[in-house]
């Protein structure tokens, strides 16, 4: 019986598809991580610089990699993250003339590290975004045509497996994408989900 139960697991779980389930969901979870590293090592590394502001998380990684020594500015180091000449001149002259502190030795090893780990999720991010297009596309080719890839991936995880969202009706996978508004509706009264 045990033998069997092994057996029904195994031929279960053969399917690429519950693999496309823990990426979308590792996806999610390690995107809510950067934008949260993203904001710290903004608030952190304005401690040191806090004239340079940029908008991308991986180029204020980057930049922090190269920019962290009031001794060590370097315009071609900072063109060569920006790739805009007059970007890179404004922050060279900013971060030249900054008003923030200078880093001790050890503050310098935990950000450069802090930036490292930021620059290491962004490229874990990257990866599981691809493998998530392309299993996607492969497993679910019309879902994917009619939304995007992370999308169809997000309703099979919600849905639990590929044959569970295609039985589905056309109101039951609405309301997958709708849970939080659904339950704010039953609780609190709200407009319901569209």
């Amino acid at each position: 019986m045990i033998k069997k139960a092994k057996e029904g697991i195994k031929s279960a779980y053969t399917n690429e598809e519950y693999a496309l389930i823990q990426a979308i969901n590792a996806y999610l979870e390690t995107n809510k991580s950067y934008n949260l590293a993203f904001e710290r090592l903004s608030e952190w590394y304005g401690i040191y610089f806090p004239e340079v502001k940029v908008a991308s998380a991986k180029m204020l990684a980057e930049l922090a990699m190269v920019l962290n020594s009031k001794d060590e500015i370097n315009e071609e180091k900072i063109n060569s993250i920006i790739n805009d000449e007059q970007k890179s001149a404004s922050i060279y002259t900013k971060a030249s003339s900054t008003i923030g502190r200078e880093m001790n030795p050890g503050e310098k090893e935990a950000v450069l590290g802090f930036a490292k780990m930021s620059l290491e999720m962004y490229n874990t991010l990257t990866g599981l975004e691809s493998y998530i297009k392309a299993t996607s596309t492969a497993i679910m080719p019309n879902t994917t045509y009619l939304t995007d890839e992370k999308i169809a991936a997000e309703l099979l995880s919600k849905a639990g497996s590929l044959e569970r969202l295609a039985s589905m009706p056309a109101s039951t996978v609405q309301l997958l994408g709708a849970e939080k508004s659904l339950f704010k509706h039953i609780k609190f009264g709200s407009k319901p989900p569209k």
